[in-house]
Order: C-alpha cells, then sequence, then structure tokens
C-alpha cells in the first residue's frame, strides 16, 4: 500500500478544500490502521513470550519497531530507542511519562486481556497518535500562511459548507472566526467525517 497517511507531507495547499482532502479519514485514520494492521500481519507474536520485564520490553520494543517501519519508513525500524520513543509518546497522555510501569504488568500478568489487550489498545492509540499528528501538521502548514483576511474567509467558506454540523452557541457568537476555535473545527473536521459516516 502507498503512503496515504504522509503523501502530503510539506504540499502547500492552495485552497481548504485541497486540505480538507488532505486530512479527509481515508488519508489519515482509514490509512494509518490499514497500514498499522499491514506491519503487524507478518509479525511472529509467538516468537515473543513474556514472562518478566525484560522480555516485556524485548517485545514492546520489537512491536513497535515493527509500525515505525512502515509509518516512518524500513531504516526506522532497526532503532530499538525510537521505536521506545513511539511507544512512550503514543501512551503518554493516558499512562504518564513511563507507560511501561501500567502496560507491563498488564502484559506480564494478563490483566485486562493480557497481550491481546495490549496489542488492541497500541493499535487503536497508534492510530489516533498518528493520524491527529498528520491532521495537525497540515492544518497547522495551511492556516499558518494566511493573511488576516484570507483566514476570515476561510473562516466563512468553511463554515458556509459545514456550519450545520457545529456547535450553534460558536457560530452563533462568530466564533468560527476566533483563530484558535477555527484551527480546531479544523483539526476535528475528520472526526466530524467519522460520525457522520458512522450513523449513515
Amino acid at each position: 500500500m502507498g503512503g496515504l497517511g504522509v503523501e502530503q507531507e510539506g504540499r502547500k495547499f492552495n485552497s481548504l478544500d485541497e486540505l480538507l482532502d488532505a486530512i479527509h479519514p481515508s488519508r489519515t485514520y482509514d490509512s494509518y490502521r490499514n497500514r498499522i494492521g499491514e506491519a503487524l500481519r507478518d509479525f511472529s507474536f509467538q516468537s515473543f513470550p513474556v514472562n518478566d520485564w525484560y522480555s516485556c520490553e524485548y517485545f514492546v520494543v520489537n512491536f513497535f519497531a515493527q509500525i515505525n517501519a512502515v509509518i516512518m519508513g524500513s531504516a526506522f525500524g532497526d532503532s530499538a530507542e525510537l521505536a521506545m520513543v513511539t511507544f512512550r509518546n503514543i501512551f503518554r497522555a493516558k499512562y504518564g511519562e513511563y507507560p511501561e510501569r501500567t502496560l507491563y504488568d498488564r502484559v506480564i500478568f494478563c490483566h485486562e486481556g493480557g497481550m491481546n489487550g495490549f496489542v488492541q489498545e497500541a493499535v487503536d492509540t497508534a492510530v489516533e497518535f498518528f493520524a491527529n499528528t498528520h491532521i495537525t501538521n497540515r492544518v497547522d502548514e495551511y492556516l499558518d500562511k494566511l493573511s488576516d483576511d484570507e483566514f476570515v474567509a476561510t473562516a466563512d467558506e468553511y463554515l458556509a459548507k459545514w456550519g450545520r454540523f457545529l456547535p450553534s452557541e460558536r457560530i452563533s457568537r462568530g466564533a468560527h472566526h476566533y483563530p484558535p476555535f477555527f484551527r480546531e473545527f479544523l483539526k476535528q473536521h475528520p472526526r466530524l467525517l467519522l460520525k457522520l459516516r458512522n450513523i449513515r
């Protein structure tokens, strides 16, 4: 599969529609889930018996190295240090600076689904992390190059197309013209599309 999730890196978007296309769920959430799934399809879980802290860390390093190789490129799959950085970045928001303190015990002692539970949560959290990073970078790149007038015009254009799906209390107060709010609207746009897709 091609790098749908990263093919827009460094691209200069000329319109709001181009930006929304670049952060569409098919290029973010769906793409990263498919690519991570492919990365782990050939991962030999049976090769990593886990019965203590060190064997768990060995498993985690190889697990995230496999993901890094697909998301960042094969050269990045050789670094154990980078694999741990990815692991901690992905789980930091939920489990703190050193998530291994919680997650290793879970895998070793088979709490909350054990290894299977960890793998499912790791995939879901990794998809969220990589997709959000992609979306945030693309939105910031686009908005940061706009003049004040262009920003207002872009906000009005977005409101005209998608305003009926946004919180009415914010729209009625013109919050879409306030940079932090509009920036957040755009970063949440792929989630909006996912919600609309799930209710159809």
